[in-house]
């Protein structure tokens, strides 16, 4: 069963009324901020960690900008929000499941590893032959 799929005996106006456009762009939207954050985050502004500094503490009119942005695109709000969110979309889906208790768990499960666990799987393969390729270029020294 595909990570996306409903099981079979889930009508297709249940899951249609069980799908909140608003949620599920809002969890987008809160999945972005955080990107953005973490990308505002590792970005230096006049040769300085804008994150490292408050609103009153910053050197130039590009820094206040920088951090003025990242106030809405407040990363630690955005992950508690997109958790919140997904508990819920998850109750929901296990709601409108009409097997046991058990038969939802295993379904579950199985989704959720073969959800991640592939992609994991070729990440690290990847990973590990471009860092072969860039030691064989640069060993390194001890």
């Amino acid at each position: 069963m595909l990570a996306g799929a409903a099981p079979a005996n889930v009508s297709a106006s249940a899951r249609e009324r069980d799908f909140v456009v608003g949620l599920e762009s809002i969890r987008g939207l809160a999945a972005l901020s955080v990107a953005l954050f973490h990308s505002f985050h590792l970005l230096p502004v006049d040769g300085i960690r804008v994150y490292d500094r408050t609103l009153w503490n910053v050197p130039s009119t590009d820094s206040l900008l920088m951090r003025l942005i990242m106030i809405p695109f407040n990363g630690g709000a955005a992950v508690s929000l997109f958790f919140v969110l997904s508990g819920f979309v998850l109750a929901l889906s296990l709601r409108r499941d009409d097997r046991t208790l058990e038969l939802k768990a295993w379904a579950f499960v199985l989704r959720r590893f073969f959800r991640i666990y592939p992609t994991l799987a070729i990440n690290i393969v990847l990973f590990a032959g471009i860092i072969a390729i860039i030691a064989s270029y640069a060993p390194i020294i001890p």
